[in-house]
């Protein structure tokens, strides 16, 4: 092969490499938006206090009450309970973030939950 012809062949590789890259990328997208994954409940983890963290399950159904108590799942061996007060459910809902700690309780621990519902719970 010569220069002349390789210097040619090349040309059309640089040029038919990237219109192949094309059309296979858009062999099966429909060029619409992902499809959202919407979750009817969230957690949330508490802070770490004596080594450990506590999660809340929060359900959106729940969300549209006015003052709701929930109970922590089981970390360091105990649960907390922690208490939403008037108003907290519908900030939540409307993606604001509301902070609580654990009811004063035997343990002596102090965890705070900084609830923000995720963009995708709750739709």
């Amino acid at each position: 092969m010569e220069r002349r012809e390789f210097l040619i062949r090349a040309g059309q590789t640089v040029i038919a490499v990237p219109l192949v890259l094309t059309a296979v990328s858009c062999g099966s997208d429909d060029g619409g938006p992902a499809a959202p994954n919407p979750t009817n409940e969230f957690d949330i983890s508490s802070s770490v206090d004596r080594g450990h963290t506590h999660r809340v399950t929060f359900t959106c159904t729940d969300l549209n009450g006015n003052e709701l108590t929930y109970q922590s799942g089981s970390g360091g061996g105990h649960t907390h309970t922690i208490q939403l007060q008037m108003g907290d459910p519908a900030r939540i809902l409307n993606g604001e973030t509301v902070m609580v700690s654990n009811v004063p309780d035997g343990t002596g621990d102090n965890h705070i939950w900084s609830i923000t519902k995720p963009s995708n719970a709750c739709t």
